[in-house]
């Protein structure tokens, strides 16, 4: 295979093509790129070619150094903490115009469902609105996903100049690809997590390169995880400062986008299209971010690639069977949590059809007595007036099956009047005149009768 590899690239050469092109052409014919870089220069050495590779690089990174000279045994020292920063700012300068147009491909989406539910209620209704609406999620859903995997791949990239367009036909290409490492990437946390999540957050650091491996070496799924770990062995120190320097500068612009977020979300209220107007600029920032961890990332797996060119994924039988049934286990949280998520929402649903139910067959049994509810001795009918105190008591305690207290519970549950609610965090009393100077009332203490007074405290009828 190796040799097959070497041949393909020195025909490649022999008819002129740059590095990028040949890259290109690895990944598309099945290749992968493991070791290219320590095989590309001998070849050009054998074949007398002109290193355009070190031309093009040094154009794109400057002056900055991340690439240490080789020391014994092969292996290259990791970028200094510095040079892993300015790899960082470097990459937002290299890739301003790649932010300005992810920035506005990221908010169409925001855009499509501002314009489209509004101009097209008038004519859809029932099943074809619905059906519109799932299109909507579904477009928003892929353009989110190709949209940011673009962007990783235009800066994993950077020495090849891929264009951001070029990334969405790449994340496009791969989206089959993308969605299903990123589902194992997803399950694999979660069951890390569920084990009291050191062991998930351990693995969110070794698998850090996953969806760089993709887009540079062309391995999919678990072996681009198995990769990106083979890449942090042995090097988890090291490569945690770098990460944190990172960080340094990344957690305070989040939060400054999370404060500009919620400041403009105030300040648009109301307003056309404040969506939109909240959407730009947080894209904007957060995309600006992502850049630079992402410029500071590529640093590291670049030497780290050159350090390690050999990897075999069938070397880590047991790490894969792990990490496989770990998938399973992440998969069968999911599961129960979209369950356990729909069982709570169809017993509230229930609750609240209840609730309803009770209303309108009060409302149906009132209706068919015309009588005048006051305390001035008129005829009253007083089961109504029962069924009403009775129906209205039951609403408050669905109130509290759902906020945990009575809180607030006269305000929530409909009093008709005359009738009277009276409530504290712990207690509720509910009372109306029978006429003839008696009440019926209702409290929390499970009291439940006619009295010669109104309830003269929210805390018990007598």
């Amino acid at each position: 295979m190796e040799e097959e590899r070497k041949e393909f690239i020195r025909d490649l050469l022999k008819q002129g093509k740059l590095h990028a092109e040949i890259r290109r052409e690895l990944i598309s014919q099945g290749f992968g790129t493991d070791g290219f870089v320590a095989v590309y220069p001998q070849l050009l050495s054998e074949l007398g070619i002109e290193d355009d590779y070190q031309e093009s690089k040094a154009a794109d990174v400057s002056s900055v150094d991340f690439t240490p000279r080789a020391v014994g045994g092969g292996q290259m020292p990791l970028p200094s903490i510095e040079n892993t920063f300015m790899a960082g700012v470097r990459a937002v300068q290299l890739h301003w115009g790649t932010i300005i147009v992810a920035t506005v491909f990221l908010t169409l989406p925001t855009l499509l469902s501002l314009v489209v539910p509004t101009s097209a209620t008038p004519y859809l209704n029932g099943i074809p609105f619905v059906v519109v609406s799932i299109g909507l999620i579904l477009v928003h859903f892929v353009m989110m996903i190709t949209g940011v995997a673009a962007v990783v791949f235009t800066v994993a990239r950077t020495s090849d100049r891929i264009s951001y367009g070029h990334g969405l036909q790449w994340a496009l290409h791969r989206f089959g690809t993308l969605l299903w490492t990123g589902f194992l990437l997803l399950t694999i946390s979660l069951c890390g997590f569920a084990a009291l999540i050191i062991p998930g957050v351990a693995f969110m650091f070794y698998s850090m390169f996953t969806m760089i491996v993709l887009a540079n070496d062309g391995h999919r799924g678990m072996d681009a995880i198995v990769r990106s770990l083979d890449l942090v062995m042995g090097y988890f120190w090291a490569i945690l400062g770098r990460l944190l320097a990172l960080l340094c500068v990344a957690v305070p612009l989040l939060l400054i986008t999370v404060s500009i977020q919620v400041l403009l979300s105030r300040l648009t209220v109301g307003i056309p299209y404040g969506e939109l107007i909240v959407a730009a600029p947080t894209t904007l920032l957060a995309l600006l971010t992502a850049v630079f961890v992402l410029g500071g990332m590529v640093a590291i797996y670049e030497n780290r690639v050159r350090s390690k060119t050999f990897f075999d994924a069938s070397l880590y039988k047991g790490l894969r069977a792990s990490f496989w049934l770990m998938s399973v286990c992440g998969t069968l949280i999911v599961v129960g949590a979209i369950t356990l998520g729909a069982i709570t929402v169809n017993v509230l649903l229930d609750e609240y059809r209840e609730q309803l139910d009770a209303q309108f067959q009060f409302e149906g049994e009132f209706n068919q007595f015309p009588t005048v509810l006051d305390d001035g001795g008129e005829q009253v009918d007083r089961f109504i007036i029962e069924r009403r105190v009775d129906t209205m008591y039951n609403a408050g305690l669905v109130h509290r099956s759902r906020m945990g207290s009575f809180e607030g519970v006269c305000d929530d549950v409909l009093i008709e009047q005359p009738a009277r609610c009276q409530n504290t965090n712990e207690t509720l009393v509910i009372d109306a005149p029978l006429g003839e100077g008696r009440y019926y009332c209702r409290d929390s203490s499970g009291y439940q009768g006619v009295m010669t007074a109104p309830a003269a405290s929210p805390e018990a009828c007598q």
